[in-house]
């Protein structure tokens, strides 16, 4: 009864019905007051008091399924689902604490469509340059640019990304002009802080990034930064600049041709400035992924370019987190797993609150066998960095690793709604195949991709007839995929982790070479589904071949666990 007359209250009944009955009881008396004045008769007034009695119950009702917000009339249940939604949302700091900042998108009021680059560069530099700051939180990149082009309030944004203040602006380029406009916003209330416009020759573009830096820590602070510091901009060359803000939007659109554009870009930006610490970073993350967009590209090649250009970053800033991050990605792709451990170490002591270090590193870890460690370091990434796709991603793979089916499923299907579609779709075809949902997976293995690579039509419709027919593992599919590897119809990469993720014992039969696997592929032998290959008498010489210490392999959770139902009893 009492959580009855609580939902009665919550729903705001019974405020309706006093409200109801004061406004009847008005009504009434009017109808009584006016009736003979305006010589109606006597049954007028009954008939008046009849109707509102009828209407008494229509309004309870009405009461009970309905709720007037600002937002217009919604059903109680899109407000308790709105409720629920802004409960589980993290709240922003208080306003008392250290700065917590994000810097949105700025919009490009440039007449050139084309110069979305320059308007996302500039604001992506003030993130960086503010992020540099000891003491401030600074929302990360990816999260704060989900954001862009839609229309969200200051407050929703500001409980996503666990703000306090929101910095939004616009940028109009000439082409000897740059005119930016900016404002800095309180969460907690919706009022501006603080505002400037700046207009400036375009070659005076690093001045603007730093004044509006300096306004902006002014009036969160009322601290002006040391004249003579030279930190706040990553290069005094302002065409290296422009050649680095549009390499790096190019290669982060992850495609090839895209890619390839940025990375000439780059290598000008760093002929510009030998110093450039941020462009020689960027190009070295440009190397490392592109093979993964373009498979005619020599990608032994191309890692070894990575390397260099990733070493010259930190030759030139030793304590550059976010490099150290991307050489020990390079190295893990390369296998060599402990120079890259030592390089993922270095990023997270110089830089902890750094959302990709946080990533790359837990993504290692998981691609290594250590799925129970990765946990807590992807966990940390996405509090650091909540609307990035790729990290939900890999915190699917993780859970999926460690048998949480459900939430593993769940953070796929979040993943790709942030825009990590395609190999959130494979990932989340294997895990419904596994569950033996085959019409859903059959859906998303169609729609997914791994490395941008298809899975063959051909062979979905293979593996799902043998699903259906429980001859899954009989041999016959994977015929089809060694058959497709020998066409070249499939790149070993793909055939490798479909066999991991069917748990085929072609996997021991594909001819395919370290250098032809990154550790992302190694990564699937760690999964529900590859649990009989682990048990297998040649699955240890096939990890010796990829060059995984002995050390690791005795504590994996492979090792240390074993299937229960849909999860699995852990003995460490």
């Amino acid at each position: 009864m009492a959580s009855f007359w609580a939902e009665l209250k919550k729903r705001k009944v019974i405020r309706a019905a006093v409200v109801y009955l004061v406004v009847a009881w008005v009504i009434v008396q009017i109808a009584d007051v006016l009736a003979p004045v305006l010589l109606l008769p006597d049954w007028v007034a009954r008939l008046v008091t009849f109707l509102l009695i009828l209407g008494f119950p229509a309004a309870i009702v009405l009461a009970w399924a309905y709720d007037l917000t600002p937002d217009g009339i919604r059903t109680a249940h899109q407000v308790d689902s709105e409720l629920d939604a802004n409960a589980a949302l993290p709240q922003a700091p208080d306003s008392d604490s250290e700065p917590a900042i994000a810097v949105l998108p700025f919009t490009n009021n440039s007449p050139d469509p084309d110069n979305d680059y320059f308007s996302d560069g500039i604001a992506e530099e003030l993130l960086n340059t503010l992020s540099r700051i000891p003491g401030w939180r600074v929302a990360a990149q990816t999260s704060c640019f989900y954001f862009k082009g839609r229309d969200e309030k200051v407050t929703t944004i500001g409980a996503e990304l666990g703000v306090t203040t929101v910095l939004e602006g616009s940028v109009r380029a000439s082409d000897d002009r740059v005119r930016v406009s900016s404002q800095l916003i309180n969460v907690a209330d919706g009022y501006q802080l603080w505002s400037g416009t700046y207009t400036h020759d375009r070659t005076d573009l690093l001045q603007v990034q730093e004044d509006i830096a300096r306004a902006i820590v002014k009036a969160l602070k009322g601290e002006v930064f040391d004249v003579e510091d030279t930190s706040l901009v990553p290069t005094q060359n302002e065409e290296a600049y422009r050649h680095y803000l549009r390499g790096r939007f190019l290669w982060q659109r992850r495609d090839a041709d895209a890619i390839a554009e940025g990375i000439e870009l780059l290598r000008k930006a760093v002929s510009l400035d030998p110093e450039f610490a941020e462009a020689y970073a960027s190009l070295a993350a440009a190397y490392h992924k592109v093979a993964l967009y373009d498979p005619a590209i020599d990608n032994t090649t191309m890692q070894r370019l990575a390397e260099t250009a990733a070493q010259s970053a930190l030759g030139l800033s030793p304590g550059f987190g976010e490099a150290s991050a991307i050489l020990g990605s390079i190295l893990a792709a390369r296998h060599e797993y402990a120079a890259a451990e030592a390089a993922f170490g270095r990023a997270l002591e110089n830089e902890p609150d750094n959302a990709t270090a946080q990533h790359w590193f837990g993504l290692f870890l998981m691609n290594t066998g250590r799925a129970r460690d990765s946990l807590a370091h992807i966990e940390r990434a996405r509090s650091l960095d909540p609307l990035n796709g790729a990290i939900l991603g890999t915190l699917g793979a993780v859970k999926f690793a460690l048998g949480r089916i459900d939430a593993a499923v769940e953070s796929f299907e979040s993943a790709r709604e942030l825009g990590w579609r395609d190999a959130a779709n494979a990932f989340l075809g294997a895990v419904h195949l596994y569950q033996g949902e085959h019409d859903v997976a059959a859906t998303c293995l169609t729609e997914g991709r791994f490395a941008a690579e298809p899975i063959p039509a051909e062979l979905i419709d293979t593996v799902l007839a043998a699903a259906r027919a429980g001859t899954l593992r009989d041999g016959k599919v994977g015929e089809q995929i060694l058959t497709l590897r020998r066409q070249e119809s499939v790149s070993a990469r793909l055939a490798f982790r479909l066999s991991a993720l069917l748990g085929l014992e072609t996997l021991f039969d594909l001819d395919v070479h370290t250098a032809d696997l990154s550790a992302d592929e190694i990564g699937a032998l760690w999964l529900p589904p590859a649990s009989e290959l682990r048990r297998d008498d040649r699955f240890p010489g096939l990890i010796e071949g990829f060059g995984l210490p002995q050390a690791w392999r005795a504590s994996t959770w492979a090792d240390a666990c074993r299937p229960d139902g849909d999860s699995f009893i852990c003995d460490k």
